[in-house]
């Protein structure tokens, strides 16, 4: 995991402070981590490792760095990943235990959500007969991840029916890999799986894995007020929180892909296509930076812009 946290890290703007990144890699649940996250394009690392400590991520940045060439999306964060990869390997277990006539097993996963999901999916698959057609697509999108990504490992961890799944550890020795590049694998193959199953039309059973992003139940509301055409000053006195609470609010909806109509909080066209030139040509520096230069929007407004421009979903016309 080392060599992720450094990649991270060297992706950080001159201006952002080392606690910055360290709370994209732990997931701090905060406004500013997550934009911080989305504007750095480390989305996907988001929450890769909570459990790090403070002195473990320092002792971290102070060991040489070998620049590595790391995938990232703005569309997932690590967990949604590691849910995704879940829904995939409990559904191939209860798969294969069931076809043995074997109900009783130990769930690879011990995620609520994930169970219910896959119990759902599993008697679609009995009520519809497509046990062949599932088998069909799970040996696919395992030769396609292989094609993704030459050093694969992510098949070790599959069990089923009288097969256990292998351990980092045994993977470890098997392919001759230190733990570093162990992680750096297996996030590869997160990335890898995650964008091969949203195919669904290829992968019309297993695309069904691909977990979404979540909000907050705060933020949910707001955004269920939204859609009901309340606005911004409404929803602020509906539930007395402040006018900058509702803008965080939809700043997150934004970032988890809930909001995608910039439009309807910024009309000016010209200047929204100023701002994304000028923006390209000095990316990644403090919002006041670019507010010296675009008075005419908010600090919500070029948050919003920003996550546009990050995410790929806008561009100058």
């Amino acid at each position: 995991m080392k060599t992720l946290i450094q990649y991270a890290y060297t992706q950080a703007s001159p201006y952002k402070t080392e606690k910055s990144i360290y709370n994209i890699i732990i997931g701090k649940k905060s406004h500013q981590t997550f934009f911080d996250a989305v504007s750095l394009k480390l989305f996907s690392l988001y929450g890769l490792n909570k459990n790090l400590t403070w002195d473990t991520y320092q002792t971290i940045l102070e060991e040489t760095y070998t620049p590595q060439n790391i995938p990232t999306s703005n569309e997932v964060t690590y967990e949604t990943l590691t849910h995704t990869f879940e829904c995939v390997q409990l559904l191939i277990q209860t798969l294969s235990n069931m076809q043995h006539q074997q109900p009783q097993f130990m769930p690879t996963t011990s995620h609520v959500h994930i169970h219910e999901h896959v119990r759902h999916m599993f008697f679609y698959i009995k009520k519809n007969h497509l046990e062949a057609d599932v088998k069909s697509e799970i040996y696919d999108v395992f030769k396609a991840l292989n094609s993704y990504h030459a050093t694969s490992i992510l098949h070790y961890f599959l069990t089923g029916y009288d097969e256990s799944m292998y351990t980092l550890h045994q993977v470890s020795l098997i392919e001759g890999m230190d733990s570093d590049t162990c992680t750096r694998a297996i996030y590869l193959d997160l990335f890898y799986l995650t964008d091969i199953l949203k195919d669904s039309n290829r992968f019309p059973i297993l695309s069904q894995c691909c977990a979404s992003l979540n909000v907050s139940k705060a933020v949910y509301r707001t955004y269920c007020d939204l859609n009901n055409g309340h606005s911004i000053d409404q929803i602020s006195k509906m539930h007395q929180i402040s006018i900058n609470t509702v803008y965080d609010h939809i700043v997150d909806l934004f970032i988890n892909g809930y909001l995608t109509d910039i439009s309807h909080f910024i009309s000016d066209t010209a200047a929204l296509n100023d701002f994304i030139h000028y923006y390209h040509k000095h990316p990644k520096q403090r919002l006041k930076f670019y507010k010296n230069t675009f008075d005419m929007f908010s600090y919500f407004e070029i948050k919003l812009i920003i996550i546009y421009i990050s995410k790929g979903v806008y561009h100058a016309e």
